[in-house]
């Protein structure tokens, strides 16, 4: 009886000991803690309607994350594009930059234009967009594909079908091009090329200085002939893709 009464004591001892192991573990570490990443996020949320003048917020916009840069010292850089009444804008989105503690350093805007419309129904249907923007380009057209969006990269904001079109160019290549068309209007607001061939010029080992096909996009070029076949170079120490 008394040795059975002490393994019993022994038994209720061991079992709290491991409650209470567990209990500080939970305590320790809480279950629903932000992640750096989340709590630049939601600061950078309250930031940005703190700062609403400035930063041309209001009434019928939203955020959404695009990326978010965590520096070594704790600094943060959230990036949002900005939907009005559920459309995305162009020339709305704006970089929140944070201090080592988070507080406020100031923003980055695509445009400074305020964005606020009278309405956000089109006048013109979505064929009718497609088939401006695709008589507006200079190659054979595969597809036009219009979004109703709102255009604010120059001038007072406006409603637009933001197209694109793609399609093949004179050496079958593949090309392409964005066309704002005003969903009022029907007028061409504004386009560029979203497939961009170049000549770039490098240095051969025996030739001397060759030109070379290239293509890219605004800034950012990579050693792809899309004239003949989309050959590609890379670097093997750099290369972003296997092979």
């Amino acid at each position: 009886m008394g040795h059975t009464s002490r393994l019993a004591r022994v038994a209720v001892i061991t079992a709290a000991a491991t409650v209470a192991g567990t209990i500080t573990a939970v305590v320790g570490t809480p279950a629903n803690a932000a992640s750096p990443r989340s709590a630049a996020v939601d600061r950078a949320r309250d930031q940005v309607a703190a700062h609403a003048d400035s930063l041309g917020w209001a009434r019928g916009q939203a955020l959404q994350v695009k990326d978010v840069v965590l520096d070594a010292d704790g600094s943060a850089h959230v990036r949002f594009d900005r939907t009005y009444d559920g459309l995305p804008v162009l020339g709305g989105d704006l970089v929140v930059h944070q201090g080592a503690q988070g507080g406020f350093r100031g923003a980055d805007r695509a445009s400074s234009a305020r964005v606020s419309l009278a309405s956000t129904r089109a006048a013109v249907s979505p064929q009718r967009a497609a088939d401006v923007a695709a008589s507006s380009v200079g190659f054979r057209v595969t597809s036009s594909t219009p979004e109703l969006s709102v255009y604010a990269l120059r001038g007072a904001p406006r409603l637009v079908w933001q197209t694109a079109v793609d399609g093949v160019g004179a050496q079958d290549q593949p090309v392409g091009r964005t066309v704002s068309v005003d969903a009022r209007t029907g007028a061409v607001v504004d386009s560029w090329d979203t497939v961009v061939e170049v000549t770039g010029t490098g240095n051969s080992l025996y030739l001397g200085s060759v030109g070379i096909e290239t293509s890219g996009s605004a800034t950012s070029f990579t050693l792809v002939d899309g004239v003949r076949g989309g050959g590609r170079t890379e670097d093997g120490n750099n290369g972003s893709t296997s092979s």
